[in-house]
């Protein structure tokens, strides 16, 4: 759950700050407010429940990457809505370049968590394999 607020501050610090400064967060560009704390933890149970619905429903081929494109609007659609209250204020930066954030994040999301399944499985394999002899 923490690798989801750990991609969503580095992006933040990578894109809302000089140099490239496309959008200010909050109000208050020199300090946080209390919408702050849990804005950044809405990202943990979003990137949670990412995988856990991919998990359960075992998405393949092209209806992962439906998948991956309906939870990205999602992700947009609440985005849309921080907007509308202030949450974002958009300087050079537009809602389609959130959908392709987004989208690109979940693939490597995707990727990342499939590494570590590979491994776990590798290293229970091991495991399994040296305690039989």
């Amino acid at each position: 759950m923490l690798y989801g607020l750990a991609i969503a501050k580095t992006y933040d610090f990578m894109i809302a700050f000089p140099p490239l400064d496309m959008y200010d967060l909050n109000d208050h560009k020199d300090k946080y407010d209390l919408v702050e704390p849990l804005l950044a933890f809405a990202y943990c149970p979003f990137s949670y429940f990412y995988l856990y619905i991919y998990e359960t429903w075992k998405f393949k081929e092209w209806k992962l990457l439906l998948y991956m494109i309906a939870v990205s609007l999602f992700a947009v659609g609440l985005e849309a809505v921080g907007e509308w209250v202030g949450v974002f204020h958009y300087k050079k930066w537009n809602l389609l370049n959130s959908f392709l954030v987004y989208l690109v994040t979940l693939g490597l999301t995707h990727l990342f968590y499939k590494l570590i399944v590979w491994k776990r499985h590798k290293s229970l394999q091991l495991n399994i394999e040296q305690g039989a002899n």
